[in-house]
């Protein structure tokens, strides 16, 4: 309750900021202050007719000043977060470089000693697990100020702090998949055989690009509680960042939920899983298959990209994973703003 209310009293602001940031192109996202999350496109020069929009920008910028996402600290045009708040937020970075790339728990994954060798598949706490999912890529340890940045994001009033979160969860799967990639290339052989093969589901090794790029979905009723925030803008923002990478993938909403489910942080492990069974399914309705004259489903073979503001343990994302695969998806990657 008390990260709600100040979620309420910083939505104005918020709103303000956020109203700033859409002024950008979608080809602008980056910020400034965050040379790491920089998309290609973001470094294109400007064209003359952008004149006007970044002369209404440096208008607004004087008027109203941007702040921290956090604690509404000014900070320089361009930046998300403050020092103080970037740097808590960034403090497990380190050991998410070593999560476990199959369930995504900070520090449990294998290190492999060069670019070349692959780590074992698992670690020892999921090794004997079976996820629907096939990998799952996480930000951040969910912890401290990144728990309070991840239960603001679900609000609608901070759909700024959301879109944030996104860009860097974007740069953090860009990265994952560059490292997988630049493994498979330097083994050779994996990589040929994914050129001259058609993915499989549960190939953890296949780093081919994702089809479709999807939010973990909340009832229609929960959506008017929070407003419109949450892991639907954290996908659209994944999906805007990583468009240069992935031109092909299509950003959409395939899931819905099919009724009210209890919060999952109030429940245990064997009362989470059971509380999301059949509560979601998949909506293809806007998506053509191609295949005329066939029965062919539209996400038959296909790789989803599943994204989420939280893990724990992993009973939302599997159902929804089940769900996906049982409607013909043969790979779902699982990527979150924080791993529990």
């Amino acid at each position: 309750m008390i990260v709600q209310r100040e979620a309420e009293t910083k939505g104005s602001r918020q709103k303000i900021s956020f109203f700033m940031a859409a002024m950008q192109t979608d080809t602008s996202i980056s910020r400034r202050g965050d040379p790491e999350i920089q998309t290609e496109s973001s470094i294109t020069p400007r064209k003359p007719r952008d004149f006007g929009r970044l002369l209404g920008q440096q208008v607004l910028e004087l008027l109203l000043p941007s702040t921290c996402r956090m604690c509404d600290q000014c900070v320089p045009a361009g930046q998300d977060f403050c020092v103080e708040c970037l740097q808590q937020l960034q403090s497990s970075e380190h050991l998410m470089q070593f999560a476990c790339i199959r369930c995504g728990r900070p520090g449990a994954g294998p290190i492999a000693t060069a670019a070349h060798e692959e780590p074992a598949v698992g670690c020892p706490s999921c090794r004997r697990q079976r996820y629907p999912f096939d990998r799952c890529i996480a930000l951040w340890s969910y912890d401290s100020l990144v728990r309070n940045a991840v239960v603001a994001s679900k609000y609608g009033n901070q759909i700024a702090l959301a879109d944030a979160l996104g860009r860097r969860l974007g740069a953090r799967i860009g990265q994952v998949w560059s490292r997988q990639q630049t493994r498979e290339l330097a083994n050779g052989t994996h990589a040929e055989s994914n050129a001259t093969r058609p993915a499989t589901a549960g190939d953890i090794q296949d780093w081919s690009a994702p089809d479709f790029i999807t939010s973990v979905p909340s009832h229609l009723w929960r959506r008017v509680q929070r407003g419109a925030g949450g892991s639907r803008v954290l996908a659209k923002s994944v999906a805007r960042f990583l468009r240069s990478r992935w031109p092909s993938a299509v950003h959409t909403n395939l899931m819905s939920a099919t009724r009210q489910i209890k919060k999952q942080a109030w429940l245990g492990e064997k009362d989470r899983i059971s509380n999301v069974q059949g509560a979601f399914r998949v909506s293809t309705g806007g998506l053509r298959s191609g295949f005329r004259g066939r029965q062919r489903r539209p996400l038959d073979g296909k790789h989803v990209l599943l994204i989420d503001d939280v893990m724990t343990t992993g009973a939302t994302a599997g159902e929804n994973a089940r769900v996906l695969k049982q409607a013909g998806a043969c790979r779902v990657t699982v990527a979150v703003v924080a791993r529990a």
